[in-house]
């Protein structure tokens, strides 16, 4: 017999091979810790999630408001270049947007008189 097991009579009275209380329950938290860490080791094994892409949204909005040549959600600034492309910086690591505003328009032009 080894030190770890003892050997105890069952309900028949046939020997039977069996760990003490203490070690018992040793092994039967390693198992619960086994299984409750195994799910956290596969999460953090996989590839951390893509940064969100700027929105269309945002990058479309100088096609929505034709005067505004330069608006921001707080986050991406953009401004609309001379082929009214718009040109926006990256989005922060942790900004959460907000409205859409426009932050510079273009001045209104006087129609001619005749």
């Amino acid at each position: 017999m080894t030190t770890t097991a003892r050997q105890i009579a069952d309900v028949h009275g046939t020997p039977s091979l069996r760990l003490p209380h203490d070690a018992a329950m040793v092994a039967a938290l390693a198992f619960a810790l086994a299984l409750a860490a195994s799910p956290a080791l596969a999460q953090s094994a996989a590839a951390p999630p893509a940064p969100p892409a700027v929105s269309p949204a945002i990058q479309g909005y100088g096609d929505h408001d034709k005067t505004c040549l330069a608006w921001s959600d707080g986050c991406v600034s953009c401004r609309a270049g001379a082929d009214h492309a718009a040109a926006c910086t990256n989005i922060g690591i942790a900004c959460q947007p907000q409205a859409i505003a426009c932050s510079e328009r273009q001045e209104k032009q006087d129609k001619p008189a005749k």
